[in-house]
């Protein structure tokens, strides 16, 4: 089964994904970390996540870029965090910016490689598309790709849902707690 949440900052979007997968494995789960740490607060973001994963039995994988590389170890649930991380780090990773097309095909590669490993794949993405703010030419290519591969993971998603204001909003499918 593959679950996505979608949200906003602050949304507990990650909260909720975690309690989706403690309700799912079997085994000990594994977090698949996407993000890059480039200063001080990402490096809150980072500890904020730990500490919410902290007693919980997560094996915690690091992989940035070409998740159909990742070496998993066995399990049956996997949460994947986050897909907004995932699209920079395909676009600036590779010491050139990459085309939206090269990064769709990755992430897609590798979305498709982690759901015919585990049972229960659950994917945090996040909705950075209401500002309405015009950006320069490389962060528009970044959105749109990013729009892409939320398209894409929202048509293979057993479940799509969106955390609004800490409340889950189902859009596709249906997971009780």
């Amino acid at each position: 089964m593959i679950i996505t949440v979608i949200g906003g900052g602050s949304s507990k979007k990650s909260e909720y994904a975690e309690s989706i997968v403690m309700k799912l494995k079997k085994k000990p789960p594994v977090y698949l970390a996407t993000m890059i740490s480039t200063g001080k607060e990402d490096e809150k973001i980072i500890a904020r996540h730990r500490k919410l994963r902290q007693g919980k039995g997560f094996v915690t994988v690091e992989k940035p870029v070409r998740l159909y590389e990742s070496q998993l170890p066995e399990c049956d649930t996997l949460l994947f965090e986050d897909v907004s991380n995932l699209v920079a780090n395909e676009f600036f990773s590779y010491g050139k910016i990459v085309t939206g097309k090269q990064v769709f095909s990755e992430i897609k590669k590798g979305v498709d490689f982690l759901s015919e490993k585990v049972e229960n794949l659950v994917i945090v993405t996040g909705n950075v598309f209401e500002d309405g703010n015009i950006y320069d030419d490389i962060t528009e290519e970044y959105m749109k790709t990013f729009g892409d591969v939320n398209r894409y993971i929202a048509g293979i998603s057993d479940v799509f849902v969106e955390m609004l204001y800490g409340n889950p909003v189902f859009y596709k499918g249906l997971i009780e707690l």
